[in-house]
C-alpha cells in the first residue's frame, strides 16, 4: 500500500432517502466509480471519499471523509463497515452476517446503524472494501472510559 494516496469520489444519499444508505445518485454514475475504486483499491492504494446520508448515524456523520481500503473476504468480522456494490448503488453499511461454506465466504449481510431493515445478502465480488476502523478505535476506548467516569461520579 502506498500511503497518501488517494482517489477521492463523492458519496451521496439515494433516492430511498435516509432508508437509502449511502449510495451514489445514479446507477451509471455508481457503477463508473464503483469501477475505479476497485481499480484503485487493487493497484494497492486506498481511496477516501465524503459520505452523504444518515443511514449510518452516529457511526458516519453525513458529510465525514472516510477511507477504504482493500480487504480479504475470509478477514471480515462481524462489526466491520464495508463498502459494496449493491443493487441500489455503493454503499457504506456495517456487517452483520457472514455466510462461510469450507472456510470461504460465501455471502455478506449488512445494514446501516440507522436503518431497521438489513440488506440483502450479496457475495464478496460486490465487496469493494471495509472502511479503515484505525479511527474507530480510538473512539470506542474514548467512549468507553467516558462511560466509566460517569458511572464512577454517580
Amino acid at each position: 500500500m502506498k500511503p497518501g494516496r488517494f482517489v477521492t469520489p463523492s458519496v451521496s444519499e439515494g433516492p430511498g432517502g435516509a432508508g437509502g444508505a449511502q449510495t451514489l445518485p445514479s446507477r451509471p454514475l455508481a457503477h463508473a466509480r464503483g469501477d475505479i475504486i476497485s481499480a484503485v483499491l487493487e493497484s494497492g492504494n486506498r481511496v477516501r471519499f465524503t459520505a452523504v446520508g444518515d443511514s449510518m448515524y452516529p457511526f458516519i456523520r453525513s458529510g465525514q471523509r472516510l477511507v477504504v481500503e482493500a480487504v480479504d473476504p475470509r478477514a471480515l468480522r462481524r462489526g466491520d463497515v464495508v463498502l459494496a456494490r449493491l443493487e441500489r448503488g455503493l454503499t457504506a453499511h456495517r456487517i452483520v452476517e457472514i455466510e462461510k461454506r469450507h472456510g470461504e465466504v460465501i455471502s455478506i449481510t449488512t445494514r446501516g446503524d440507522n436503518c431497521d431493515l438489513e440488506d440483502p445478502p450479496f457475495p464478496p465480488a460486490q465487496l469493494l472494501g471495509r472502511i479503515n476502523p484505525s479511527r474507530w478505535r480510538n473512539l470506542v476506548t474514548i467512549i468507553a472510559l467516558a462511560a466509566r467516569w460517569v458511572r464512577r461520579t454517580r
